[in-house]
């Protein structure tokens, strides 16, 4: 799943791995998803939120935001875990973006 810190609290996800879900867990610092790293640390979100538009048959707005009770990057103790880059503008056509995750789109 890809995953992007917006706030301290927040992330975002696809809604479509949100769907049907009571809890979930998010797992950051996870450099190798195969085996538990000391440095890696998990939360349980507090709620869970998808676009009130959301329609599962098409992906339209397919966009879930999860809170959590813990601040996301405070709690890294390394300072890898970062906001994701967010600009007001939109990029030129062909310039570069990178994100970062575990699973599949």
């Amino acid at each position: 799943m890809i995953l992007f810190v917006i706030l301290p609290l927040f992330y975002s996800r696809a809604a479509h791995c949100c769907d049907g879900a009571s809890w979930i867990n998010a797992t950051f610092s996870d450099l190798r998803v195969s085996r538990i790293e000391s440095k890696e640390y998990t939360f349980r979100a507090s709620k869970i939120k998808k676009h009130p538009q959301y329609r599962a048959h098409s992906f339209q707005n397919d966009v879930c935001l999860l809170k959590f009770a813990e601040d996301i990057i405070a709690s890294d103790p390394d300072g890898d875990v970062q906001m994701a880059c967010l600009t007001d503008t939109l990029p030129k056509q062909g310039s570069g973006c990178w994100i970062a995750g575990w699973g599949t789109t």
